[in-house]
Parts: structure tokens; sequence; C-alpha cells
């Protein structure tokens, strides 16, 4: 059985209108807790909403450009069937054969190294056009 966590829309600031303004991560990325997923915005902030749990990022409910009531499901994560159900299970997901660790990747998104393995380019190199200068799936696919 494939548990999920369905990452919501704050009820904190019930009444306030919120729009999802831009997706961080994508369908089939692995996300650890407390990973930014989504860019919210209302009429007097941005906020990021994180991860509540980690595994992959399964589903996308809310598109860009939506408006998002409070409570309501933005995206739904496919927990790792060793840690659903274990509050002692480490908080990141394995990562995926040939992938390092190290520091300079931790950077890049999954997707990206994957990217850059397929088509033999380092991320460092290419100009990325994502929030604060990230390199996206879409930069790499264009470099």
């Amino acid at each position: 059985m494939v548990d999920f966590s369905e990452v919501l829309v704050p009820v904190e600031q019930e009444g306030t209108k919120a729009v999802v303004r831009n997706w961080l991560k994508q369908p089939g990325e692995i996300v650890a807790l407390d990973d930014p997923l989504v860019e919210l915005e209302t009429d007097k902030v941005t906020q990021e909403i994180s991860a509540p749990a980690a595994g992959i990022l399964d589903e996308i409910v809310m598109a860009s450009g939506m408006d998002a009531a409070p409570g309501a499901v933005l995206c739904r994560i496919r927990l790792r069937p060793s840690t659903a159900g274990d509050e002692h299970a480490p908080d990141t997901p394995p990562l995926p054969p040939g992938e390092t660790g190290n520091e300079s990747g931790d950077r890049f998104s999954p997707a990206v190294r994957s990217a850059g393995e397929q088509y033999g380019i380092d991320p460092a190199e290419v100009v990325g056009t994502g929030r604060d200068g990230r390199v996206t799936r879409m930069d790499m696919d264009a470099a």
C-alpha cells in the first residue's frame, strides 16, 4: 500500500485570498522534509510552502495562477514505503543511483542533476532562469 501526504493551503489566514505563483519542485522529484515546494502569494506577502514529509512529489493539484482557498490541497507527496508510519525513519530520502550527495550538487534539483548527466553538462555552467537564478530542467534542456 502506498501512502500519501497532502500538502494544504495554510488556514491560519482564513479569508485571505491566495494565488499559486510558482512551483519549486515538479512531479517525480524527490523531496525532503521541509523542502520548499511552492510559492503562494496573498495581498500582503509571498509565502513558501514546505514539504510536510519526505518522499516523491506525486501530483500537483493546483497549477500556477490558480486561486488557492485555505485548506485546499496543493499537491500530494508519495511517502517512501519503508518510512510510512515509521516515526524513527530518517527525514531525507536515499540518493538515486549515481548521486554522491556532495555539497556543490545539493543546490540543484534531482531533475537538473539528471539532465546534466544525460547531456554531459555541468549545471553550474548554465544560467538559471528560475527563482533567485536557480537552474531549472528547462534551462538544462535548452543548454
